[in-house]
C-alpha cells in the first residue's frame, strides 16, 4: 500500500548540484592590456568604471564558446554605440558582439532565474549597490554557495574569485552589500 502526503516547503532543504565555472574566464578590469582604455565618451577608463563590461565579457565568452578579451569587447562597444553618455553599458549591444545575436534582460534579483541560467550553462551578471559594482556569477558549489568572478581584483590588476550565498531573502556577495539586479543574456 502506497502512502502519500504533503510537506510544507519551509521544512524542506534542496541540495543544489554543483555547476562548474569551467569556461568562464576571470578577467580584471585593471589589466594593463586594457585597463587604461576609455569607455565610450565618459572620459573614464575600463580600470575605473569597466566592471559591467568586463563581467559581460566573462559571461559572453562562456555562452558563445568564443574567446575574446575586455579590450576587444570595449573596442566593439566604442564603435557600435554600446555605451551611454556616462559610460554605462548598453547590454543588448554587448550581446551582438561578433555576430552572437544574444539578447539581454535585466530584472530585480531573482534566485530562481540565477539558478535556471546557471543550470542551462549561462552565467549571469549581478549588481550590488554599495559600492555600485557588477560581478559575474560563474557557477554554483555543491554546498549551494555561488562562485563569483569579480573584475575589481581588490586593488590589483587581476580579477578575483569570491563567493556568494542566498540567505533566503538576499544574494550576498562576499565583500559587498547584497545584490539587487540581475542581468542575463539569452
Amino acid at each position: 500500500m502506497a502512502l502519500f502526503g504533503w510537506v510544507c516547503g519551509d521544512y524542506v532543504k534542496y541540495a543544489k548540484s554543483e555547476i562548474s565555472a569551467d569556461g568562464v574566464p576571470l578577467y580584471g578590469q585593471g589589466d594593463p592590456q586594457w585597463g587604461g582604455d576609455y569607455v565610450g565618451s565618459s572620459g573614464k577608463t575600463i580600470g575605473e568604471i569597466g566592471c559591467a563590461m568586463t563581467s559581460s565579457t566573462m559571461v559572453l565568452n562562456k555562452i558563445s564558446g568564443k574567446s575574446f578579451t575586455p579590450k576587444e569587447m570595449n573596442n566593439y562597444l566604442n564603435n557600435h554605440g554600446g555605451y551611454g553618455p556616462g559610460g554605462g553599458i548598453i547590454w543588448w549591444q554587448a550581446g551582438q558582439y561578433d555576430n552572437m545575436g544574444k539578447n539581454a534582460e535585466s530584472t530585480d534579483l531573482n534566485i530562481e532565474m540565477i539558478d535556471t541560467c546557471l543550470e542551462s550553462g549561462r552565467p549571469v551578471v549581478v549588481r550590488v549597490l554599495k559600492p555600485k559594482h557588477y560581478v559575474c556569477v560563474a557557477g554554483r558549489k555543491s554546498d549551494g554557495s555561488y562562485i563569483i568572478h569579480d573584475s575589481s581584483g581588490n586593488g590589483t590588476n587581476n580579477g578575483t574569485k569570491k563567493s556568494a550565498v542566498w540567505d533566503g531573502s538576499a544574494f550576498k556577495v562576499e565583500g559587498y552589500d547584497p545584490a539587487t539586479t540581475l542581468f542575463y543574456f539569452y
